[in-house]
């Protein structure tokens, strides 16, 4: 297929009377992200830009400005419904990002998340540059991002977010479609293992819980390894299978069926995926390590209700123009 992604768009409020830049700023806001309700100190001195594109389900926008405060407020949230997820990865200058009555702050290389579908601020003191990252949250995965909760990133996934966002933004046109589902399960894949670092974050003195995350995110970044297994995470994060069974169990959860659970979550993902749409079922089952179709036919179905096939043909999909 010869679909590519969307070049660069670049918008600027250089060329602009004054009186007209932050109206046009705050509209330029709207449209490439959320419905916000935005204000700056210095209106008559404002300037700000964007660099953005557009990689299958994955909104890349670099923003350079002056000081503003961004605010998801519950009437901008009727205005303009949305359930994405906002990445934010700070370059210059400091942001204070707040939901769910949290507030934090970022520096030049932390970041930090939300969801479009709670109301959240940003608010930058200063002139700033920051990544922005627009994800669908079906793209990360149906348990992401607890409702109400900020998550703020390890300086590691930022780092490796923000290479991955500048790298894609240099060569936005040149990537074809197969290019795209790799960048776009690249970003998703790190944002989940960003998911799983919450749980040590908020377990605090739970001396278990980052092997849990260590556990999850090696899980997230194997899932289509038909060698993953408890004894291959155990081994890799330096516990016992016992060891491990016990953390998982603690949840609720084991650490077969998490796997199995994730699998079927990502082929989920795959069948809805118009840009899929050529591979057959049972390609999707196998790219994700599942070696019998029938099998895989009968697993699908008693999770989600309905056989794999029906699924793709009731029309469950996810274009990667919807936003």
């Amino acid at each position: 297929m010869a679909m590519r992604s969307s070049p660069n768009v670049r918008v600027s409020t250089g060329s602009l009377p004054a009186a007209e830049r932050f109206p046009f700023w705050a509209d330029v806001v709207t449209q490439t992200f959320v419905a916000l309700e935005c204000d700056t100190p210095n209106k008559a001195q404002f300037s700000g830009s964007i660099r953005h594109c557009q990689i299958g389900r994955v909104g890349i926008t670099d923003v350079a400005a002056s000081a503003q405060r961004a605010r998801r407020t519950p009437a901008s949230i009727a205005r303009g419904p949305s359930d994405d997820l906002i990445a934010v990865l700070q370059i210059t200058g400091p942001c204070h990002v707040g939901q769910a009555a949290r507030t934090i702050r970022i520096d030049p290389g932390e970041g930090a998340m939300v969801q479009t579908a709670q109301t959240y601020a940003f608010e930058f003191p200063g002139p700033f540059r920051q990544l922005v990252l627009k994800v669908p949250r079906s793209l990360v995965g149906e348990g992401s991002a607890t409702p109400g909760r900020h998550l703020a990133f390890t300086r590691s996934t930022s780092h490796l977010l923000r290479e991955l966002a500048l790298c894609a933004l240099d060569e936005a046109e040149n990537f074809a479609l197969d290019e795209q589902i790799g960048i776009e399960r690249a970003f998703s894949a790190l944002l989940r293992s960003a998911q799983a670092d919450l749980v040590s974050v908020q377990d605090g003195e739970d001396p278990t819980s980052r092997v849990y995350a260590a556990a999850r995110r090696f899980i997230e970044k194997n899932l289509g390894d038909p060698r993953l297994s408890p004894a291959a995470i155990a081994a890799h994060i330096g516990v016992s299978t016992r060891t491990l069974a016990r953390i998982f169990a603690l949840r609720g959860v084991m650490v077969d069926r998490t796997i199995w659970t994730e699998r079927l979550s990502a082929a989920k993902r795959d069948l809805m995926d118009v840009r899929l749409q050529h591979m057959s079922i049972t390609s999707i089952a196998f790219s994700w390590a599942f070696n019998d179709a029938a099998h895989f036919s009968r697993s699908f179905s008693k999770a989600y209700g309905i056989p794999p096939r029906e699924f793709r043909l009731s029309g469950a999909t996810l274009n990667p123009k919807d936003k």
